[in-house]
């Protein structure tokens, strides 16, 4: 008998494969690959499991907490607004106070190469412009990019995968490609019982 399950997910939620077998185990990962009517391998922070479908009862997603979850796109925009903001909200400190040191010195040498309201030293305001937006973008480009490998460095280490976020597209208990995706684009979560 199949059954078919339906919920909604919210747009940031982060989920996991959950695997419910006859023999009252519970097995959490994520589904690599699925063979109906034979066996599926699910990815665990010990390896890769295959199952034979009779073995399963049910299978579902859920959300999982990740610790410490960062938020690339905070973290861009806090140091597109300070640079080396968002370097410290990552917890890299001596990185942003690199991106302070070089935001400040080119400053300074910007500063320096002005008298009275007139450049005086060209190459120097030149190289001190460079300095800033140089570090600036930088320091944007950067916390955004360092929060999304620590966000996946985390979830791969308490996980053993990288979870999925559903924001923007379908959940499935079942990667898409397993079905005609365009046949069931129901959205939500789906989860079978066998």
């Amino acid at each position: 008998m199949t059954v078919l399950t339906f919920s909604s997910c919210s747009a940031d939620e982060i989920y996991r494969d959950v695997l419910y077998l006859r023999k009252g185990t519970v097995v959490y990962g994520k589904i690599v690959e699925f063979v109906a009517g034979d066996h599926l391998k699910i990815q665990t922070k010990d390896g890769v499991v295959e199952y034979l479908v009779e073995e399963i009862d049910r299978i579902a997603k859920e959300t999982i907490p990740i610790e410490g979850y960062k938020m690339p796109a905070l973290a861009g925009a806090m140091s597109l607004v300070l640079p080396g903001s968002g370097q410290y909200y990552n917890g890299q400190v001596v990185k942003g106070l690199i991106v302070d040191g070089a935001c400040l010195s080119g400053f300074l040498l910007a500063l320096d190469s002005v008298q009275n309201g007139t450049i005086v030293k060209p190459g120097e305001n030149t190289l001190g412009l460079i300095l800033i937006l140089g570090s600036w973008g930088f320091a944007a480009a950067d916390a955004s990019i360092s929060a999304a490998d620590i966000d996946a460095e985390r979830s791969q280490a308490l996980y053993g995968f990288l979870p999925t976020s559903s924001k923007g597209q379908e959940v499935w208990s079942f990667h898409p490609r397993f079905f005609n995706s365009h046949s069931l684009a129901l959205g939500g979560e789906l989860a079978f019982r066998f």
